[in-house]
Parts: structure tokens; sequence; C-alpha cells
């Protein structure tokens, strides 16, 4: 295990340290062994930010893509850099110091990568191809989320869970949102689209999102099943019709991640 130094942003005068892990460990995977453990993180990790408490962070099977994407809270499409980021993976295990938040792990992971990937990135604005997320001229036919009561033993309502992993039956993949708003929808869909999607619907609340798919669209889901599957179906972009919803095609102004400088290896343990 690595101890962390704590790092200082800018330079010239007073200065908040940033803060950091405790310790972390990053482990690379094999490829074999990324691809036998693909599961919901592999295939949606912007669904699934790993587990993380307020004493642990655990993430497993992320590329380094996925890490960027968690430190700075952005979309994988956001992120541009070597193609083979988002094929390298790593398992990630840190220690959250006491009394720090969980809300300070992306800063904390960020340090991470910064010191054991030697990263080194900017922001800018570009304009690129995109798909628009709008409703469609029936207007929209979702289903609006429901609280459950709450418990007498007090426990909290549902939020934004991770959803149960989708599993191809019949040449279809049923993928199951709960509680979500048109944003995240956006962000699911640009993970399945592998291309930017921008909510541009103006709809607020929260809803519960079913989708059925044909694997033939979902290619990562055709590898899990173990065989390559060409059954007709529904396309993603069917999938949205039928929620009363359109997929355009236009170019936007977007924020993205440039990747200037990153090591394939993290530095040791």
């Amino acid at each position: 295990m690595l101890t962390l130094a704590g790092a200082v942003a800018g330079s010239g005068q007073a200065q908040t340290p940033r803060p950091t892990f405790e310790v972390a460990s990053v482990k690379p995977i094999s490829p074999e062994d990324g691809v036998g453990r693909a599961g919901f993180e592999g295939l949606f990790p912007q669904m699934s930010p790993g587990m993380i408490n307020a004493a642990r962070v655990s993430m497993e099977n992320r590329s380094l893509t996925n890490l960027i994407c968690t430190a700075y809270r952005v979309k994988q499409d956001q992120v541009l850099g070597p193609a083979w980021m988002s094929s390298v993976r790593f398992d990630v295990d840190a220690k959250i110091p006491e009394g720090s938040s969980r809300s300070q792990v992306p800063e904390m992971l960020q340090v991470l990568l910064e010191e054991r990937f030697n990263l080194k990135l900017h922001r800018e604005r570009r304009v690129r191809s995109a798909y628009a997320l709008v409703v469609a001229k029936e207007g929209p036919k979702l289903k609006s989320h429901e609280e459950p009561a709450r418990s007498t033993s007090g426990g909290a309502g549902s939020d934004l869970k991770r959803p149960a992993m989708p599993r191809p039956q019949g040449g279809l993949v049923h993928n199951q949102y709960a509680n979500v708003t048109l944003g995240t929808l956006s962000e699911i869909l640009s993970g399945l689209l592998h291309w930017p999607v921008v909510d541009m619907t103006e709809l607020g609340g929260r809803y519960d999102v079913g989708m059925d798919i044909a694997v033939s669209d979902m290619p990562g889901m055709a590898r899990m099943a173990g065989r390559p599957d060409d059954t007709p179906g529904p396309s993603v972009f069917d999938a949205v019709e039928k929620l009363g919803l359109r997929l355009e095609s236009r170019r936007l102004p977007l924020e993205v991640i440039v990747v200037d400088q990153v090591a394939k290896a993290p530095t040791p343990n």
C-alpha cells in the first residue's frame, strides 16, 4: 500500500492542501480478467461509482477513462485521450482519512491519478457531433417516480440506486432505471450509444424508465452472453421513441477534458 502525501494546489501565496486518501492501492488487471469480470461496472460505469462509504473506496475493473470520469465528474464521451485509456483496467482500493467526507472522494481521486499515473489534462469547449434528447411531437410517455412510504423503523425513502444488472433473454435486454432525471437518462443513453447525448427536453421531475433493446444493439451484452446475437429487435432509438422522446443528431458546444499526458502503468503500491 502506498501512503499518499497531501498535495498542494497552486503556487505563491498561502495555499489550501488538497484532500487525499490516507492510503491507496492501484492494481492493474489482465484483459482476460477484465472481460470475465465485466459485469455492470464494466458495461455501465456511469451508473456505478463503486463502493464508497465513510471509510473506504473500492472500484473494480475500471478503465482510466472511467476513473477520470469519477474524479472530474464528467461523462465518458467528454474525455479525450489515447484510445488505450478505455481498455486498460485497474482495481482501486483506498482508505478515506477520518474526518473527511464522501463528497471529497473525486478530489482525492484526482490527486491519486496525478501521483500514480502522472496525469495532466485541461478543460475546453468544442463543437462536437452529439444527440439531443428532445420530446417527440406526441408528447412524453414517462412514468413519474413515486417515493415509497418511509418505514416505521426510520429508514429513508429510496434515492437513485444502481439498477439490477440487465440480462439478455430471447434476443432482448430489459433495462430498468428507477428514480432518474432526464439528465441521468441522457448519461445512460450516452453510455449505450458511445456518443454524447444532451438532455434538451426541458422536463423536470424523476421517472421510472424501462427500455427493451435488442442484444444486437448492445455489443457489451453479447460479449457477456459469450456469443454474438444478431436477432433483430428494437434499437436504442426505438426504445427512446416508446418513451415519447427522440434523439436528434446535432452539432453542439460541449465541455471536454483533454488528456495531455498520462502513464499507461501506475507507479508501484
